[in-house]
């Protein structure tokens, strides 16, 4: 009996590096929006930090594997800093 054909395959998970771009691009998108407006900035910034929180954990996870290199998680952590940024200014000037 050939046990490979009965193990499990792996399935695919989300395309991670996709993920990291695009937390890195809402942070962006927020930051710019602070200009134009606060509402924009306040609702990219918090879509920003729940992908961005997303991309850490999965960066993280994927570099301890090996899987893919450490510039990674820092453009996952410089999108995260971008919509921390960008919800916080945004939120302020609807608030205040």
């Amino acid at each position: 009996m050939d046990i490979d054909n009965y193990a499990p395959t792996r399935r695919p998970g989300p395309a991670v590096k996709n993920i990291i771009w695009g937390a890195l691009a809402l942070g962006i998108i927020s930051v710019i929006l602070m200009v134009f407006s606060y509402a924009g900035a306040a609702v990219f910034g918090a879509l920003g930090l729940f992908l961005g929180g997303f991309a850490m954990a999965r960066a993280m996870k994927r570099v301890q594997i090996g899987e893919i290199d450490k510039k990674f998680v820092y453009i996952a952590a410089a999108g995260l800093v971008l919509s921390v940024i960008g919800f916080m200014v945004g939120y302020a000037g609807l608030v205040g």
